[in-house]
């Protein structure tokens, strides 16, 4: 009986193990069913999928009008599930709640509703009615108007963009389709119903690059970000402006200061009937002034200078007049004739009709 009983319950336990292993098995199986029919994978080179498969499923999006901006044929010819195709699949997934988006691939209920071959209802979108995109938005709409953007060739105003985000270079771009197509338009409002309209409407007018001035007028027009303010360009224009017209006076005050002398040298300022000289000594020689001596700068036109008129003389740390004239020398208006005077910084001094101001 013991050995009866052993054997009844290796038996019982032999069943049980094969019982579970059996509804695991199917349960594999069963998952392995789900997994292999949830996915239409049109990505690869996926032997199981036909490509013409494929381009009839973009085709059939395009013509259901679930690609919000407009493709080329070029794009609606290749196997590949891109950006703007997985846009139009998820705007079928959104219409249709009962289809779920996956980003790796698109189901086989989903396929076969848009390729007309299953029983039932498919919402497509109506294109008339836009949702305003504000400043700083992200998402699929964002995409959309990117990938527009991009077709139209804006992109080669705004520069390149990141893939569904409202940022400055979709900005840019936006402000010259407006400006292009002669649109009114706020740009606080974003991106209104009223302009995606207008952006995805066949009489959209492409980007053409325009001549100097009118992209320096569409500069001054615009705005640019500065510590995430958006400041309008004008206000930039006039700040350069003014600073260019500070730099050129500070450059012609610069040029018309007069240079110091330099240390232990001696400045002559010459001024005859309006006209003006200067001349420089190195403040050790003597300096000879008349109409037959020395290198010191004079209008012969003045008769009253005679031949050998006066020197200047350093002396004792400073300068020394000695007049040697006919006529004589005044030093701020005192009369020095056949004599000597000890000269400051800043005297004038009267040669004829030449009246000379000396610095050391």
């Amino acid at each position: 009986m013991s050995s009866r009983r052993q054997l009844r319950t290796a038996a019982a336990w032999l069943l049980a193990a094969v019982l579970v292993f059996a509804c695991m098995g199917a349960a594999h199986a069963a998952a392995g069913d789900e997994s292999e029919a949830k996915f239409f994978v049109m990505v690869g080179d996926d032997p199981s999928v036909v490509d013409v498969d494929i381009i009839n499923f973009k085709a059939r999006l395009n013509e259901l009008g679930f690609y919000r901006a407009g493709v080329t044929d070029d794009m609606l010819q290749n196997k590949e599930l891109d950006p703007l195709t997985m846009a139009a699949v998820k705007e079928v997934c959104r219409l249709n709640p009962e289809f779920t988006y996956y980003e790796d691939g698109v189901t086989y209920a989903l396929f076969w509703r848009v390729m007309g071959e299953t029983e039932g209802p498919l919402v497509t979108p109506d294109r008339g009615e836009y949702e305003t995109i504000p400043q700083g938005a992200g998402g699929d709409a964002v995409t959309q108007v990117q990938n527009r953007l991009n077709q139209l060739g804006y992109d080669a105003v705004g520069g390149e963009f990141t893939p569904g985000v409202y940022d400055s270079a979709v900005q840019k771009a936006v402000d010259a389709f407006v400006s292009r197509n002669k649109l009114v338009y706020e740009k606080q409002d974003g991106i209104t119903a009223e302009l995606q309209k207008a952006l995805f409407s066949d009489d959209a007018l492409s980007y053409v690059p325009t001549g100097l001035f009118v992209r320096v007028t569409d500069f001054i027009k615009g705005s640019s970000g500065m510590f995430g303010v958006n400041v309008p360009n004008v206000v930039f224009v006039l700040a350069g402006f003014v600073l260019i017209c500070v730099i050129v006076v500070l450059a012609f005050w610069l040029a018309g200061r007069k240079k110091p002398a330099e240390e232990g040298a001696v400045r002559f300022t010459v001024e005859y009937e309006g006209e003006r000289f200067t001349y420089s000594s190195d403040g050790k020689s003597r300096v000879r002034i008349g109409r037959g001596v020395g290198k010191f700068p004079l209008n012969m036109d003045d008769s009253s200078i005679s031949r050998e008129h006066c020197e200047i003389v350093p002396e004792g740390g400073g300068m020394t007049l000695r007049d040697t004239s006919s006529f004589g020398t005044k030093v701020n208006g005192v009369m020095c004739h056949h004599d000597s005077r000890a000269l400051h910084s800043g005297d004038v001094l009267e040669v004829g009709k030449h009246r000379i101001t000396i610095q050391f």
